[in-house]
């Protein structure tokens, strides 16, 4: 019968999670249709996460941190932040002496890891200092 909506067990699962408008595009029908179906299964209506309060976080925390305070995938702090040209959170940490003894002991990662500091900043520090990359296998000087 032409009109009808096929209903796929996804399209029901994302009422409320997700805006109308994006399950009425994916089924091609009207935002109003989906309501309507969302209305009669008693699902409340999808509402943005982000809230004034929240929107003053973004920024002030690594997007990652943010996102697990939140409860949100990260893509969305990620997305937010960039629409509002919000610049990403900038965490300078002085390296301590006992810090940068560490780097080239290990592989970067695991550095990162025991420091609480991102890959690519012990990355970095370690070649800023010209202290080679760990290598297993190899002896390193300590």
């Amino acid at each position: 019968m032409p009109g009808r909506v096929k209903w796929t067990p996804e399209a029901l699962a994302r009422l409320g999670k997700v805006p109308d408008s994006e399950i009425a595009h994916a089924l091609c029908v009207h935002p109003t249709t989906v309501g309507i179906k969302r209305r009669a299964l008693g699902v409340a209506a999808w509402t943005s996460p982000w809230t004034p309060e929240r929107l003053k976080l973004l920024g002030a925390m690594s997007d990652i941190q943010l996102a697990k305070l939140l409860g949100v995938k990260r893509n969305s702090v990620w997305a937010a932040r960039v629409l509002l040209a919000i610049p990403a959170f900038q965490r300078q940490r002085t390296w301590t002496p006992q810090e940068v003894a560490l780097l080239g002991t290990m592989m970067d990662k695991e550095v990162a890891q025991r420091l609480d500091r991102g890959k690519s900043a012990v990355t970095f520090a370690r070649q800023a200092r010209g202290i080679p990359a760990f290598m297993r296998g190899k002896s390193h000087p300590i």
